[in-house]
């Protein structure tokens, strides 16, 4: 039986095929990460900064910023975001609602509602509405015994941060810019005030 060739050893690299298979190399890694900056771009809420930081973490973020806005101003960094977004545009509508939803919620969050309107007893979870269930950070049940009488107590703890909510909404609709008109209805105060407002 004849025995096998060895293969040839691969030739050595010239200094120029070096150079043009690590800039390719290069390459390939640069528009992996332009892609992935662009994804984060798109379902992050277009925040560029935030974006930027995902792909390349160790910078700062005023050099993050300034890399960002650079990028998004890039021809095909626009066509490819503008891509992302058309083909994900039911998605990306989808979970924006749900968010504000979520923001709204916490915002307008009342612990009258964690109460049953009839006794005062508080309600359990699978009996407080979704809202109300999601403001609530702890239940902390206490259980004793006074002069031989059983008592039950509980402990609530709730309301994620409302105020931080109320500024997100109140941020949201532009409810901080001195351009809005006066006496005009905005939606906000149509979510927390709409007892303030005739229509």
């Amino acid at each position: 039986m004849a025995a096998k060739k060895k293969p040839a050893p691969k030739k050595a690299l010239t200094p120029v095929q070096k150079k043009r298979a690590d800039t390719v190399k290069a390459d390939k890694a640069a528009a992996v990460r332009r892609e992935k900056f662009c994804i984060e771009y798109v379902f992050n809420g277009n925040n560029g900064t935030q974006a930027y930081l995902k792909v390349w973490p160790h910078v700062m973020n005023s050099t993050a910023a300034t890399e960002a806005w650079k990028l998004l101003r890039k021809p095909e960094i626009i066509k490819r975001v503008n891509e992302l977004q058309e083909e994900n545009h039911e998605f990306l509508i989808a979970s924006h609602k749900q968010i504000l939803r979520e923001v709204s919620d916490m915002a307008l969050f009342d612990p009258v509602n964690m109460f049953c309107a009839e006794t005062g007893r508080l309600l359990t979870l699978d009996e407080m509405d979704p809202a109300t269930r999601k403001s609530v950070n702890e239940i902390e049940m206490v259980i004793g015994d006074d002069n031989g009488r059983p008592f039950q107590m509980a402990k609530v703890k709730y309301g994620k941060d409302k105020r931080g909510y109320t500024d997100m909404m109140m941020k949201y609709y532009n409810q901080y810019e001195a351009h809005q008109v006066a006496g005009a209805i905005q939606p906000i105060t149509l979510l927390l005030h709409p007892e303030d407002v005739n229509v």
